[in-house]
């Protein structure tokens, strides 16, 4: 899933961050051209021709990473996914609930075929 990026030094071209997945990491994207990253820093030159540095922070608890371009924090949500929140629709915070609702499921079921 692509993320478009508002920023004011990129007016004229499209700066996009496409999410992690299971086996990749998070990228930028400008124009639909991936960026590479030297040293965990991404630098591409924004309208104007000045070379911009965007660092993207990771966390195992947010779906959303936090990105800084040239210091400046950038907020980004999609479709219900929030950098603070995501980590409630994160794998293994799903795998977790599903496996309590399986227990309490299977604690019921037994409490249903004793007898009387």
């Amino acid at each position: 899933m692509d993320i478009t990026i508002a920023h004011p030094d990129f007016k004229t071209q499209l700066l996009e961050m496409r999410i992690s997945g299971v086996f990749y990491a998070p990228r930028i994207l400008i124009n639909g051209v991936p960026v590479k990253k030297f040293d965990g820093v991404y630098a591409v030159l924004n309208d104007a021709g000045q070379e911009v540095t965007i660092r993207i922070n990771t966390s195992i608890f947010n779906r959303l990473p936090q990105l800084l371009i040239e210091q400046d924090e950038i907020r980004l949500s999609r479709a219900g996914w929030t950098q603070f929140a995501g980590w409630d629709k994160s794998f293994p915070a799903v795998r977790a609930r599903a496996a309590f609702r399986a227990v309490l499921a299977l604690a019921a079921g037994r409490k249903l075929n004793k007898t009387i």
